[in-house]
């Protein structure tokens, strides 16, 4: 499961299930594209510079 938390508010925006067998690196280009991130700062743990999957 990977999400996208707004820190001003304090709650999930969309919480996106990673598909069976798969890891986070899949899921997160999909929730980054359902969002409307303009003008947003947006951070991501050491698992979103990985490349290969």
């Amino acid at each position: 499961m990977v999400s996208a938390w707004a820190s001003q508010d304090c709650f999930v925006l969309k919480p996106v299930k990673v598909a069976d067998k798969l890891n986070e690196i899949t899921a997160i280009p999909a929730l980054l594209d359902l969002l409307d991130l303009t003008g947003c700062i947006i951070t991501i743990d050491a698992m979103g510079t990985q490349t290969a999957f």
